[in-house]
C-alpha cells in the first residue's frame, strides 16, 4: 500500500531550525516530535511511517521570498523523485501573474496559499486574476484557520 503524506514542509538547511520553531510556535505544538525542517528529516521520520510520497506545500509569508521558495521547492522535487512540489504566492507581491506563469512553466503541480498566516482574504479582488489564469490548470490549496 502506498502512503502518501499529502501535508509536508521543508526549509532550506540554513533556515530549516528556525522556520520549524516558528511554524511548531504558531501553532503551540508542545510535546510533539521536534523535526527540524530539514529534508532529511522528513524522509527519515517518513521512513518510519511508511511514507513513499510527499505534498510539499510552502508559504511565503512576505512578498519578497516567494521566487527563492518556489526554486528551493523546485530544486527539491527535482532531487527527489517522490516529492510533489507546489509553488507559493502571495497577494502583496508583484508580478503575480508572471510568479503563475513560473509554477506552470516549471512543473509545479499547484499553489499554495496561507491566508491566516499571509494576512490576505481568499476573496481579495486582487487574487481574482491568478484564480483565473490557474482555472483548470492547478488546484490551489488554502490552508484554512487553525
Amino acid at each position: 500500500m502506498e502512503i502518501i503524506d499529502i501535508h509536508t514542509h521543508i526549509y532550506p538547511e540554513k533556515i530549516a531550525r528556525k522556520a520549524a520553531d516558528s511554524v511548531r510556535d504558531f501553532y503551540e505544538l508542545e510535546g510533539s516530535i521536534r523535526m527540524d525542517g530539514t529534508v532529511e528529516m522528513l524522509l527519515e521520520e517518513g521512513k518510519k511511517a511508511g511514507i513513499s510520497t510527499y505534498v510539499v506545500l510552502p508559504v511565503s509569508n512576505t512578498p519578497n521570498r516567494v521566487r527563492s521558495i518556489n526554486s528551493f521547492i523546485l530544486e527539491q522535487t527535482r532531487l527527489h523523485s517522490n516529492f510533489t512540489g507546489f509553488g507559493t504566492l502571495h497577494a502583496d507581491m508583484a508580478g503575480l501573474e508572471e510568479e503563475v506563469d513560473w509554477i506552470i512553466g516549471n512543473g509545479l503541480h499547484g499553489i499554495k496559499m496561507h491566508p491566516d498566516s499571509q494576512r490576505f482574504p481568499i476573496d481579495d479582488p486582487r487574487l481574482y486574476p491568478i484564480y483565473d489564469r490557474i482555472q483548470g490548470k492547478l488546484p490551489v490549496l488554502l490552508h484554512m484557520g487553525d
